[in-house]
């Protein structure tokens, strides 16, 4: 009784770290790319508020992905460390 008590508590436990170590989102690029300042698309791409233009090259760090509207979006960190957003009305697949 006691080991299986014991196998419960375990299996529990590794359900819950599990369920923490949620996997990490990603952003593919394939095409020219506009980091926005705000969490919010622009009217029309590419915009005029952006911060930089990245490339099928570059691999920006995903801080967080979220959908809106009918769109997704990705909150980024650039190699500089700044932050903004990418959309997927743009060249990006957002996972």
């Amino acid at each position: 009784m006691i080991l299986k008590s014991r196998t419960i508590l375990l299996a529990v436990g590794l359900g819950l770290v599990a369920c923490d170590r949620a996997p990490a989102h990603a952003v593919v690029i394939t095409g020219p790319v506009h980091v926005y300042r705000s969490a919010t698309p622009p009217s029309t791409y590419p915009g005029s508020d952006f911060l930089a233009e990245l490339g099928p090259s570059d691999h920006p760090a995903v801080l967080e992905a979220v959908s809106g509207n009918g769109y997704r979006a990705a909150k980024v960190r650039l190699a500089d460390g700044r932050e903004g957003w990418v959309f997927s009305g743009e060249s990006v697949e957002i996972k």
